[in-house]
């Protein structure tokens, strides 16, 4: 029993590796040189460029809008999406805010123009709701009920579907 154990295990071994070596074989220098610049892609250089100090107390979560350059920030104390023009960097302007009242946001996303908002109820209980604002005007586009204290928010990649959780 332990010599058929024996040749197993050996017989695994000598196959695995010559798989291992095909797969290798099979790889043509193309392939090789598109997946070489993709695993060495590590020269990012990040660069702290400024802290914008918002009013509210309780600022946690933010999104941001490339196509007007806007972000948007949860005060959490005051029920509000706090909006910040930031097309200048190194002077940022407050802009309107967003009051979700009666209830507190919990997370932010932006996508396509529209921010969507996880909204939970005042009774933490009950069924909050994912609100969708326009970013250029801060309108709201559209309001669903969701299940109770929805804790994220987040597009699809496409911008087609919301997703809480």
């Amino acid at each position: 029993m332990k010599t058929i154990l024996k040749l197993s295990l050996c017989a695994l071994f000598l196959f695995s590796l010559s798989c291992s070596e095909d797969i290798e074989n099979s790889i043509t220098e193309d392939n090789s040189a598109s997946l070489e610049r993709k695993s060495n892609n590590f020269n990012v250089n990040f660069q702290h460029k400024k802290t914008i100090s918002v009013e509210g107390a309780s600022t946690e979560i933010a999104a941001f809008d490339n196509k007007n350059n806007k972000l948007f920030v949860i005060d959490a104390e005051s029920d509000k999406i706090l909006v910040w023009d930031i097309s200048d960097l190194d002077s940022p302007d407050p802009l309107s805010s967003i009051d979700i009242s009666p209830g507190a946001p919990n997370s932010v996303s932006v996508s396509k123009g529209m921010l969507a908002v996880a909204i939970e109820d005042e009774n933490k209980q009950m069924p909050g709701k994912i609100k969708v604002y326009d970013t250029n005007s801060m309108s709201e586009i559209a309001s669903y009920t969701v299940g109770a204290l929805p804790d994220m928010v987040t597009f699809s990649p496409n911008g087609k579907y919301i997703v809480s959780a």
